[in-house]
């Protein structure tokens, strides 16, 4: 026999959905008077299924309690019957529980149980005694679990569907991935590759017309050796009258 003793709900399904939506709508630490009210049910009815709700991690709290975070997701898909969603949630509370993953565990190791194999395992784990109140507490688990996708009944056979099968194992990954590895996976997917970068454009060089044209004549002399100064007095004479004085 387990040691410790786990909580069952004391509802149907139906009553315990109602539950559940009712904390969506409450404020936040309501009390059971405050529930029962909103509900229209007896606090007894609310107080009896808290227990359950709080292991299975859909509320918190002392006398008063809260829904978690969680808790107000899977309650708003129940409430617009967001099958999906409710799969999705119920699969993240289930998958923070070791006693109902657990619950999930056995019925994939043994292949599927039936109904009532798998209602006696329930109260067996859970040390609860086997009353009709606590039969019927193990059969909502497995109505809820049903209904969330996480068991399905094939030939008379609760068996484990593909799709919680896979939600489950994305949850569990999820959480054992290491911080650095998802660190490094969540700055890879911000990355986007670099700008592409034209090359500059080369500029051609402006060419100016000088419109006034220079000409430039270079007159190179070779004077014959000569001992006489007349002779260079001669030419010097002779270039100043032709080429300096030339337009005067």
């Amino acid at each position: 026999m387990a040691k410790d003793k786990h909580n069952l709900p004391s509802s149907s399904l139906q009553e315990l959905e109602k539950i559940i939506k009712g904390y969506c709508h409450a404020s936040k630490d309501a009390s059971l008077d405050d529930l029962a009210n909103l509900l229209g049910m007896h606090k007894t009815a609310v107080s009896k299924n808290n227990p359950f709700l709080a292991e299975l991690g859909v509320v918190q709290g002392g006398r008063k309690k809260t829904i978690t975070d969680t808790g107000a997701k899977f309650g708003r898909a129940i409430e617009h019957n967001h099958t999906q969603d409710i799969q999705k949630y119920l699969s993240e509370l289930v998958s923070a529980s070791e006693f109902f993953a657990g619950l999930i565990t056995t019925v994939r190791i043994k292949g599927g149980m039936s109904q009532e194999e798998l209602t006696k395992h329930i109260l067996y784990v859970s040390g609860q005694k086997t009353t009709k109140e606590n039969k019927t507490g193990a059969n909502t688990i497995i109505d809820l679990f049903e209904k969330g996708g996480l068991l399905l009944d094939k030939d008379g056979k609760l068996v484990i569907s593909t799709t919680s099968a896979s939600q489950t194992a994305k949850i569990e990954d999820e959480e054992k991935q290491p911080p650095l590895q998802q660190a490094s996976e969540a700055i890879q997917a911000q990355q986007t590759p670099p700008p592409s970068v034209s090359p500059p454009a080369i500029q051609s060089p402006v060419i100016t017309k000088n419109l006034t044209p220079t000409v430039n004549i270079n007159i190179q002399l070779e004077i014959p050796e000569s001992d006489n100064p007349e002779v260079y007095e001669n030419l010097f004479k002779a270039l100043r009258k032709h080429i300096l004085d030339h337009d005067e």
